[in-house]
């Protein structure tokens, strides 16, 4: 069992574009339990609910509602973006209308040509 002796966590992003719950639930809802390196923040009172709200959420409401979690987190000073590690995407002058992708999950293949 860890001895969970730590108050600073890093992570690369707040977890999956296409599954915000994951990171959200796992490592803030108070009654979760992940066994496996405790949590970053919890706060049964004022977060629990914003998290149960935004895992209820369907359609339009999800997007906001899940915001409001992150606000929380940053209003409270939870959370702070202390680096921004940069995606290097390399191709050839032959490769044209490549654009960088948002997310690295995204990978833009609509329009891409490979000249002659």
């Amino acid at each position: 069992m860890l001895e969970k002796k730590y108050d600073l966590g890093f992570f690369l992003t707040y977890g999956a574009p296409y599954d915000p719950f994951g990171s959200v639930v796992a490592l803030c809802l108070s009654t979760f339990k992940n066994d496996v390196e405790g949590k970053l923040v919890t706060d049964a009172v004022n977060l629990d609910p914003l998290i149960n709200a935004a895992t209820a959420a369907t359609g339009d409401q999800i997007e906001p509602t899940i915001q409001k979690v992150y606000d929380w987190l940053y209003d409270n000073d939870a959370i702070a973006p202390l680096v921004y590690v940069p995606s290097i995407w390399a191709h050839s002058k032959r490769v044209q209308g490549f654009t960088s992708p948002v997310t690295e999950y995204d990978m833009p293949y609509e329009k891409i040509v490979l000249a002659d």
